[in-house]
C-alpha cells in the first residue's frame, strides 16, 4: 500500500490502438479516437439532471484504412491526474469513430466506446491493457467483414504512473480534475507498487497476454 508521501499523482495514457472492422462499403474505415467525460447539471428543482459531454482531445482521422485491422493512434495521448487524498482516477471515456465525409453528415459513426478503468493496475510503474470495449456497434455487412464478430473488437493502451516532482511527457490531452464529477470515479488499486514489471492485462480475469495478437497492424 502507498505511504502518504509515495502516491502517484498522474497517469499517462499512451500507445492507443484498436482492432476494428470496416465501416464503409469499400472495406475501409476513416477512424479516429477521442477522449471525453460527462458532467451532470441538476436543475434548480433538483428533479432534472442533464449530462453534458466534454471532449478532452481527439486524434487525426486515419483515412481509408483497410479493415479489419489494428489501427494505431500514435498522435493520441493523455495525462490524467489522480485525486491526491483518495487515489481515484477521474472518469474517462474513450471512443473510436468512423468519420463521415458525406454531404449533410451530422454525426460520425461510433465503432466502440469504453470507460477507462485502472482499478486492476497491479504491476507498478507501467501496464499495458488489452480489453474488450464496454460497447461495440453492429458489424457492417460488407465483404471485408466476413466472419468478423463484435467480440473480436479490441482496445489497447498503456498506462504509466507518475509521482510528484516527475516531469510528464508532452501529451495531446490534459485533464483538469476539478471539472470532473466527484460522484463518478474509479478507485486505483492500492496494490500498485513501484516495480520494473511490464505486463499486458486482458479484461478477462486479468490474464497476461503477449503483444503478438496476429492482427493486421496499420501505422500512419
Amino acid at each position: 500500500m502507498f505511504g502518504n508521501s509515495n502516491k502517484p499523482d498522474r497517469v499517462i495514457l499512451t500507445d492507443f490502438a484498436a482492432y476494428i472492422y470496416a465501416k464503409d462499403a469499400g472495406g475501409t474505415s476513416d477512424a479516429y479516437i477521442r477522449a471525453w467525460y460527462k458532467t451532470l447539471n441538476v436543475s434548480a428543482g433538483k428533479f432534472v439532471k442533464e449530462a453534458f459531454e466534454h471532449e478532452i482531445c481527439r486524434s487525426k482521422v486515419y483515412k481509408k484504412t483497410r479493415c479489419p485491422a489494428l489501427v494505431q493512434f500514435e498522435d493520441f495521448s493523455l495525462c490524467v491526474p489522480i485525486e491526491s487524498l483518495v487515489s481515484k482516477i477521474s472518469p474517462l471515456i474513450i471512443t473510436v469513430r468512423d468519420k463521415d465525409w458525406g454531404i449533410g453528415a451530422i454525426v460520425d459513426d461510433t465503432i466502440l466506446r469504453h470507460r477507462i478503468d485502472l482499478s486492476d493496475f497491479r504491476t507498478g510503474r507501467s501496464d499495458e491493457f488489452l480489453v474488450q470495449p464496454d460497447w461495440v456497434d453492429e458489424v457492417n455487412d460488407v465483404k471485408s467483414n466476413a466472419g468478423f464478430t463484435k467480440d473480436m473488437v479490441i482496445l489497447k493502451y498503456k498506462a504509466t504512473l507518475l509521482y510528484p516532482g516527475e516531469e510528464a511527457p508532452t501529451t495531446t490531452g490534459v485533464i483538469d480534475v476539478k471539472t470532473f464529477s466527484s460522484s463518478s470515479t474509479t478507485t486505483l488499486s492500492s496494490s500498485s507498487q513501484p516495480s520494473s514489471g511490464n505486463d499486458t492485462k486482458s479484461s478477462a480475469g486479468g490474464e497476461n497476454k503477449k503483444s503478438s495478437w496476429g492482427f493486421s497492424s496499420k501505422k500512419h
